[in-house]
């Protein structure tokens, strides 16, 4: 049998959307799983609509797979993204999209800034804490 997509519920981060699909036949029971947000993923094709014409601050993070800091802040970034509400959290392949990088100067990963009204209002070079980065979105709003 396939997934379904059941009733949104409401959960601890907000209004989610669950599945539930059978797991033998005869079996009526179901399975629940909660979406968590994450993260939005940015392409060359999506980054002027969704970063530089929100009406939003927005975090990106400039990010790359085998960068070992990177994935130290990927959960990070995870986190902010289920727990700010007041701004848009985002990440950018560099290796994906390398123009965008190399538009922003990108020479060190992991690169976070904060835009505002399309222009960045401010930049983080290397892991960083989430309380100071939840902080300066904040202060962004």
């Amino acid at each position: 049998s396939d997934w379904v997509q059941g009733e949104n519920r409401e959960s601890s981060i907000g209004t989610v959307p669950f599945f539930e699909k059978t797991r033998k036949p005869g079996y009526t029971g179901r399975v629940i799983i909660v979406m968590e947000p994450m993260a939005m993923e940015l392409t060359e094709l999506n980054f002027e609509a969704e970063v530089l014409k929100s009406d939003k601050p927005v975090l990106v993070d400039f990010w790359a797979p085998w960068c070992g800091p990177c994935q130290m802040m990927g959960p990070v970034i995870d986190e902010l993204a289920a727990e700010v509400t007041t701004a848009k959290i985002a990440k950018l392949n560099v290796d994906e999209n390398p123009a965008l990088a190399q538009k922003y100067g990108i020479m060190s990963i992991p690169a976070l800034k904060i835009f505002k009204g399309g222009q960045v209002v401010k930049e983080f070079i290397g892991v960083q804490q989430k309380d100071k980065m939840k902080a300066e979105l904040e202060a962004a709003a």
